[in-house]
């Protein structure tokens, strides 16, 4: 049998210092909660077969997010937008290095874009021009990207593959499959229950929510 794995999203932590754009409130989290969440998953029965994640470069992913995996040891993978690099309230250039030490470094994109609609130029410096970036910044290579707003369809895969990376992330939901170059991922929002969680890194899978995902797959087909 095929091994499942369950893959987290978080995105800000705390109070955000930069504008943020619509709708992106839902996904800000207290640093609280936060930090209970990695508590519950340190003390899981498999904490291994938890990938914790990070969108969008935000600063909380260094002055939070950092410190409390290093002291549950944890460790997570953070998919940058490489045009927020040293901007106020994003990650500066020296804190991607020194997450890069004991952190998975992934791209996030150019900018917080949808990768569908892009022309063949623009895409491929999202793809490939993000990992550039990224690649000069922490000294190695960056194999892993994370899709903007989970949007995404044949071509979108296609170019990931073509631009070097082995292993993109969704945001799909519901557990993946530990041998395939597409990671499902489950965002946490501000409305993430402590119970909703636990069920969550215990592999829960609700029929309505396979439902969903089976829909929106059907979708991708046909766009």
């Amino acid at each position: 049998m095929t091994a499942k794995q369950i893959a987290v999203a978080f995105h800000g932590i705390g109070h955000p210092v930069r504008p943020l754009e619509p709708g992106e409130a839902r996904y800000w989290i207290s640093e609280d909660l936060f930090l209970r969440f990695l508590d519950l998953v340190a003390a899981h029965r498999d904490p291994a077969n938890i990938r914790l994640t990070f969108d969008d470069a935000n600063d909380s992913d260094f002055h939070i997010a950092r410190p409390a995996l290093h002291e549950r040891g944890l460790t997570g993978s953070f998919f940058i937008i490489t045009s927020r690099l040293d901007n106020p309230g994003s990650l500066s250039s020296a804190q991607l290095r020194t997450l890069s030490e004991r952190m998975e470094i992934g791209s996030h994109g150019v900018d917080h874009v949808d990768w569908r609609g892009l022309d063949p130029a623009r895409l491929e410096e999202e793809l490939a021009g993000s990992k550039r970036v990224l690649e000069r910044c922490v000294g190695r290579a960056v194999t892993v990207a994370s899709i903007p707003y989970g949007r995404y369809n044949a071509r979108v895969l296609a170019a990931v593959r073509a631009a070097g990376y082995t292993t993109v992330y969704s945001s799909d939901g519901g557990p993946s499959s530990t041998t395939i170059g597409l990671v499902a991922r489950t965002n946490v929002r501000v409305d993430t229950t402590l119970h909703d969680f636990a069920k969550l890194i215990d592999g829960v899978d609700p029929v309505g929510a396979r439902l969903v995902r089976r829909l929106k797959a059907i979708r991708r087909k046909l766009v």
